[in-house]
């Protein structure tokens, strides 16, 4: 994270679609693997447009967040931004999905739902039913004792 800004730095985080889709394609053979992959790159470029545009507009996002005078149509417009990014992107990645899921046997799928919805069903950390719901989080030094806004 050195010489990135704090913008850049706070953007960062795991791609969870990623992570979702690798684990029902790890069963998958080889070819087909390799088949997805030559499929998303064959719209790198599309695909790295959207991941620009979704940066810069969380960036301007986090920007209009910190502004003084605070100015919500700007966050409004930045949020807008994002939200279209993200759909572009995720197109992308949809078709991509498509076109190697249209390729499996009924087992193949079988196999995908079964990992799909094991995945997509359990319990989001910020949901009830996770372990950690209640928990309060940690403050910059450690402390855990201030909730956040409206707990």
């Amino acid at each position: 994270a050195a010489g990135m800004s704090p913008n850049e730095i706070s953007m960062r985080r795991p791609h969870a679609g990623r992570m979702l889709l690798g684990a029902a394609f790890e069963d998958l053979p080889d070819e087909l693997r390799q088949q997805f992959r030559q499929a998303l790159r064959a719209n790198g470029g599309k695909l790295r447009r959207a991941l620009a545009a979704e940066k810069t507009a969380r960036n301007a996002a986090l920007d209009a967040l910190q502004a003084d005078p605070f100015d919500a149509a700007a966050l409004a417009r930045a949020l807008s931004a994002i939200r279209t990014a993200e759909g572009e992107r995720r197109a992308i990645a949809h078709e991509a999905t498509l076109s190697l899921i249209e390729k499996l046997t009924p087992e193949q799928r079988q196999a995908m739902h079964h990992k799909l919805s094991q995945s997509l069903l359990a319990p989001h950390p910020m949901q009830p039913g996770h372990m950690d719901f209640h928990r309060k989080p940690p403050m910059a030094d450690g402390d855990s004792t201030v909730p956040l806004p409206g707990r």
